[in-house]
């Protein structure tokens, strides 16, 4: 079963979607962003250049608990030493966590939710990009528990913003140690992945990494039980577009090659891109209850393979 034309290109070209549906908000999104230019150009003027906007977890409570700092020299993440960085361009806002090295949520700046605020995706403590390496004692972690905190910045003469996380045993990044890179462009919805292991040997096991991508599409329309019936996954397998209504079954294997795996709501979607391919995975998802108001929950298992160079091809995650 596939999709009509208009809803393939539903999945590449958000702003071609439903202009009648926004048109309304539109109109409030036009005065509100006047608005926000003027005091974000007071503000900006204000900052040295080059300076990261970072938001810094609350401390959790004190607690007579020992804590474990790190596993295998690794530094571990918890609630109050993590800290996020705000990045922002013509279509989005979207916040990275040194927690993990990976998005936290973002947030598009053209659109409106059923509680007239700006659409918000992958902002759940479900949400994640990570995969499980080895700590050295016999062990292993996954990344998302990891504290990626040594952080850094450029711009290009495009105005292309790649921002680095990067976490290492000890002190220094030339022994083990992975780097999270992303590249927000200045008019597009898509984000650039690159993942850099050095000790890659020892990080990872016959070269092979199992990618995760967990993904809680939230509700976005105000009938929560409409919005399931027209949520779906979707995939291209071995070069074969295909898809799944959430309701009618909640696995599906990938056995060949892969190209992209993604979720679409009614009228917002995301995607995990590889630059060339994932070598195979699984896709689960599940409904929770109406009353959660909560769409659906999908937990994305994707194999691909380690290059000689350490440094993954890049992945692309696409939210519109």
């Amino acid at each position: 079963m596939k999709f009509d034309r208009n809803t393939v290109i539903g999945f590449v070209a958000l702003a071609l979607l439903f202009f009648g549906y926004f048109y309304f908000n539109r109109q409030q999104q036009l005065a509100y962003e006047l608005e926000k230019r003027r005091t974000d150009s007071i503000a900006q003027a204000a900052l040295p250049k080059d300076t990261l906007r970072r938001e810094t977890a609350s401390p959790a409570a004190n607690d007579s608990t020992p804590v474990q700092t790190n596993i295998g020299g690794f530094p571990l993440a918890d609630k109050g030493n993590a800290q996020e960085v705000i990045v922002q361009n013509n279509v989005f806002r979207i916040g990275f966590s040194t927690k993990g090295g990976q998005p936290s949520w973002i947030e598009l700046l053209n659109y409106k939710d059923h509680d007239s605020g700006f659409v918000k995706l992958a902002n759940s403590e479900f949400d994640k990009i990570a995969y499980r390496v080895n700590t050295g004692t016999g062990n292993t972690v996954e990344t998302s528990e990891l504290l990626f905190n040594q952080v850094d910045s450029s711009v290009d003469a495009n105005g292309n913003k790649t921002y680095s996380f990067a976490v290492a045993v000890g002190d220094s990044i030339k022994t083990n140690s992975i780097v999270h890179s992303f590249t927000v462009k200045p008019d597009d919805y898509m984000v650039d992945m690159q993942i850099k292991l050095n000790g890659a040997d020892r990080l990872v096991t016959d070269r092979e990494l199992n990618l995760i991508w967990g993904y809680h599409a939230s509700q976005q329309e105000t009938a929560i039980d409409f919005e399931k019936q027209n949520t779906q996954v979707g995939y291209v397998e071995d070069g074969e577009f295909d898809y799944h209504t959430i309701g009618r079954r909640s696995s599906v294997n990938l056995d060949a090659p892969v190209k992209w795996v993604g979720v679409r709501q009614r009228f917002f979607n995301s995607y995990l891109i590889a630059d060339k391919e994932f070598g195979a995975g699984k896709m689960e998802w599940n409904i929770p209850p109406d009353e959660k108001e909560n769409g659906c929950r999908s937990y994305h298992n994707l194999k691909t393979e380690i290059g000689w160079r350490r440094r993954q091809p890049p992945y692309l995650l696409w939210s519109g």
